[in-house]
């Protein structure tokens, strides 16, 4: 089945500085093996949102697996966090906050 893709992403993905977006991905731990070796970080290293079954394989390997509040019921199982967002409503900047102040010293 070919994913859908999202037209307003690659724009947006520009505007933020994002340089590596890939839509419709059916090798999703090859494609994320590779994103790894490019930015020389382990799986453990990676926090790896997932919504659905073919994630899966990649949130088992990574550091930190996450899914949205409407992922399907394994996707949400497998995940470490659970965003109270629903994907597409503020799930992914929910997450984003998290791991900024995970990152923040200490009385910032």
């Amino acid at each position: 089945r070919k994913q859908e893709m999202n037209p307003k992403a690659l724009p947006r993905m520009a505007e933020l500085g994002i340089l590596h977006v890939h839509q419709g991905e059916r090798d999703k731990l090859g494609r994320l093996s590779e994103l790894c070796r490019l930015q020389g970080l382990s799986f453990e290293q990676v926090c790896y949102c997932g919504d659905d079954v073919p994630d899966l394989v990649c949130m088992g390997v990574v550091g930190l697996a996450c899914s949205v509040a409407d992922g399907s019921v394994a996707a949400r199982a497998a995940a470490h966090w659970i965003s109270a967002r629903n994907g597409g409503c503020g799930a992914v900047r929910e997450l984003c906050e998290l791991l900024l102040a995970a990152r923040a010293p200490a009385g910032s």
